[in-house]
């Protein structure tokens, strides 16, 4: 009996020490944005999730999970890592999804610097530790974690992000400033609002989209806004560094404009910049229809609304009434910013495509992607929207009208868009070196030498060919110069040494067949 109560008593022991392990393993410090800090395996710059076990005995971390989404605790599951007494542990959030104990992990998901759901569960489905409901909109190459020391528990912006160390008090920064009134449209004059939930904090203010300073236009009251206006606020509090920079704009519309669609309605203000053909600062909003028996309107929300880069987008088209445009989306500090658009995956970069005189009816492209997606084979994913373009910098107008464009995915290498595996400088032997690369088949930018193989001339998109060195083009021109020879071989159908030994031959039967149904290549004969 004694034996019995002694056995029980340390399963009751053991049980209480995995719970206090798992109590003492955190989330401890996150960057959503990364555009200058530390680069993972492949030299890129991927957001990535901090893990600290502030306890004294190792963590195992074998079938414990992170994940974006409250519905779904299992979606990335560690390997059979330990972390030590006091260790952290980086995890890049890059939609890579690497989970191989020894080398770098990358989580199947992103963040969003927006700000979202992230917790870490135990392999019980225990939810050990969360940013719930989400942690706030993050500025790029700002962290977000835990305050050590005291202040357990306290989490905080941090200026200066450490990833592998503790979070450094000296660096910690206020709180962002909360702006009263969203982006969007307005016809009448009204008042903002900007305020800190620290009573100590100053709030400094911009309303031409420039950066704040510390001690320039302190906010005293409620700022008037009569005009369109690009209002930027950031907080100061003793012995921390500033906040994150927030912003919001206002587009000033006449007020005979109150248009109705049952399209996505999207208004692009550049603030007097005129025709874009260099990249220029932007507001962007995008109006959906509520439902869909409802009509997007100016007078809802928009859906999306966000600082913008915008440029004139093509070559033989560039000179069109109606161009194309290419859109980045951008943070208040001036960074990507990944949002989705029309309940597309979200990213930063898009593409307002016009045609103009090469398809005045805009079904060509849509078609073709939409039958590419239905078939398996990814193509950019697009949508119909009536585009409002204000570069005069008076109040929007009917005149600002630009008519229907297709809103379409840029083509990228992304775990929503081209889901290829990341080249760096260092993959020079196989399988490494073999990709993925993204060629196209185009005019060469200012400084693109490209490459000939294949009997044609290709261009890179990535890598940037500055950052392809002379063996993966060695290898790239020997692969597709083989292909090539296979496909014009007297023995190409020969399974062993034909053209199937070099490509996917069935996603190019596809490709083939899509391109001799495009109605342009009908037309042209």
């Amino acid at each position: 009996m004694v034996s019995f109560f002694r056995s029980v008593l340390m399963l009751v022991g053991l049980a209480v020490s995995a719970a206090a392990a798992r109590a003492e393993v955190c989330l401890s410090e996150i960057v959503a944005s990364n555009k200058l800090g530390i680069a993972d395996e492949n030299g890129a710059r991927a957001d990535w999730i901090e893990i600290h076990n502030r306890g004294e005995q190792p963590a195992d971390l074998k079938g414990w999970h992170l994940t974006d989404d409250p519905g779904q605790l299992s979606r990335w599951e560690f390997p059979d890592v330990s972390l030590p007494a006091g260790g952290f542990l980086v995890v890049y959030a890059s939609g890579k999804d690497r989970s191989s104990a020894g080398s770098a992990l990358h989580t199947d998901f992103r963040l969003s610097a927006e700000g979202e759901y992230l917790a870490l569960s135990d392999p019980d489905g225990l939810v050990v530790d969360s940013f719930a409901p989400g942690f706030p909109a993050q500025t790029s190459d700002v962290s977000w974690g835990q305050v050590s020391g005291e202040q357990r528990g306290v989490r905080a912006y941090f200026y200066i992000p450490t990833p592998g160390a503790e979070n450094s008090a000296a660096s910690r920064a206020a709180d962002a400033p909360v702006i009263g009134s969203r982006s969007g449209t307005f016809v009448t004059d009204f008042h903002v609002t900007i305020a800190t939930s620290a009573p100590d904090a100053q709030i400094f203010y911009t309303l031409d989209g420039s950066q704040p300073v510390p001690g320039d236009n302190l906010y005293t009251g409620p700022l008037q806004v009569n005009t369109t206006t690009r209002l930027r606020a950031l907080a100061t509090r003793p012995g921390m560094a500033p906040s994150p920079v927030r912003g919001e704009n206002y587009v000033r519309m006449s007020t005979g404009l109150n248009p109705s669609s049952n399209l996505p309605l999207v208004v692009i203000d550049n603030f007097g910049a005129g025709r874009p053909d260099s990249a220029t600062a932007a507001a962007w909003m995008v109006f959906d229809p509520a439902h869909d028996t409802d009509a997007a309107t100016f007078l809802a929300p928009p859906s999306v609304a966000t600082n913008a880069v915008i440029k004139v987008r093509g070559s033989s088209t560039a000179g069109a009434a109606k161009y194309s445009l290419a859109i980045e989306a951008q943070n208040g500090g001036g960074g990507d910013r990944d949002l989705s658009i029309t309940a597309f995956p979200e990213d930063s970069d898009w593409i307002l495509q016009s045609a103009y005189e090469y398809d005045r009816s805009l079904i060509r492209n849509s078609l073709m992607f939409g039958l590419s997606n239905d078939a398996g084979r990814y193509a950019p994913r697009s949508r119909y929207v009536e585009v409002y373009l204000n570069t005069d910098g008076g109040a929007l107008s009917p005149a600002d009208y630009f008519g229907v464009y297709s809103l379409t995915e840029k083509i990228k290498r992304s775990s929503d868009r081209l889901a290829i595996t990341e080249i760096s400088p260092l993959d020079n032997a196989e399988p490494a070196v073999t990709g993925g690369y993204i060629l196209k088949i185009d005019r060469a930018d200012p400084g693109e030498i490209g490459l000939t193989a294949a009997a044609q001339k290709l261009y890179f998109v990535d890598p940037d060919e500055p950052d392809v060195n002379p063996i993966q083009l060695g290898w790239l021109s020997n692969y597709l110069n083989s292909w090539w020879r296979a496909l014009n071989a007297v023995n190409f159908y020969d399974p062993a040494d034909g053209y199937a030994k070099w490509g996917d031959a069935a996603s190019f039967v596809d490709h083939h067949i899509f391109n001799e149904v495009d109605p342009e290549n009908q037309a042209t004969g």
